[in-house]
């Protein structure tokens, strides 16, 4: 307002006319403050402003270039590993299906959400994670993975942690997850026709929109739960684990 409306502003704050006196120098005013600290404060936090996006822009190639660098390293460990043992070994030696799982589990520690679940696609389209699988990932570490839209018919995954996963319109058909835990996950519109969730911790999951009728989930945990639009039979609800609490209850059908 003093700067809109100088001539009523106080004498103090240097925006009205001033009288210059001869052979004295004016005490610094409001103004003469304003030029000399806000201008360079303003400058200084510009600067570090930009310096700070600048280096988190670079962390982020940084980051982007390193795990593009690691599933490369991966796909190629795993084709090399294909290559030098036939199949027969594989089915069969023990040794060979440690070193392929040492490989994996190893990635999946490092790796990033969306990069995770192009590691398992490409497990799942080499045969190498369905039932009785070669390459074991029972009791993997696999939270926070996005898998949005993905296949993994018929693989074999029991005691793995997939807590926070995102799940949506994913193709489960036939897959075993027994005794896994899946707390807080999103799994709605998927498919999960005959696939096993026996014993499962499904604490807090949101599954909307599912035929659940040919599902295993004989013991599941499902307390706090989002089953809203998802069926069920009655035979099902009575085994799932005792004095659950929906937060959204299924539908029920005889």
């Amino acid at each position: 307002m003093w700067a809109v409306f100088p001539n009523s502003s106080p004498s103090w704050t240097g925006f009205g006319e001033g009288v210059a006196l001869k052979d004295i120098n004016p005490s610094k005013t409001l103004w003469d403050w304003l030029q000399l600290l806000l201008i360079p404060l303003f400058i200084a936090i510009a600067g570090w402003y930009i310096s700070s996006s600048e280096k988190k822009n670079s962390q982020e190639r940084e980051n982007e270039i390193f795990q593009q660098n690691l599933l490369k390293d991966f796909l190629d460990r795993i084709t090399i590993f294909l290559k030098e043992v036939d199949e027969e070994s594989l089915n069969n030696n023990k040794k060979h299906q440690s070193i392929g799982r040492a490989i994996t589990l190893n990635y999946m520690r490092n790796a990033d959400s969306h990069r995770r679940a192009a590691a398992l696609q490409s497990l799942f389209e080499c045969h190498l994670i369905s039932q009785n699988p070669i390459i074991n990932l029972n009791g993997a570490k696999l939270d926070d993975t996005y898998l949005n839209n993905i296949v993994l018919q018929g693989v074999e995954i029991r005691g793995a942690y997939l807590m926070n996963c995102s799940m949506k319109n994913t193709t489960l058909r036939k897959c075993d997850f027994r005794a896994s835990n899946f707390s807080y996950s999103d799994i709605s519109l998927s498919d999960l026709t005959g696939s096993n969730f026996e014993y499962s911790d499904m604490i807090g999951v949101i599954i909307k929109g599912v035929d659940l009728t040919s599902t295993n989930i004989g013991g599941v945990d499902f307390n706090d739960a989002n089953l809203s639009g998802s069926k069920m039979t009655k035979a099902q609800f009575d085994k799932l684990k005792k004095g659950i609490k929906f937060k959204k209850q299924p539908i029920i059908i005889s």
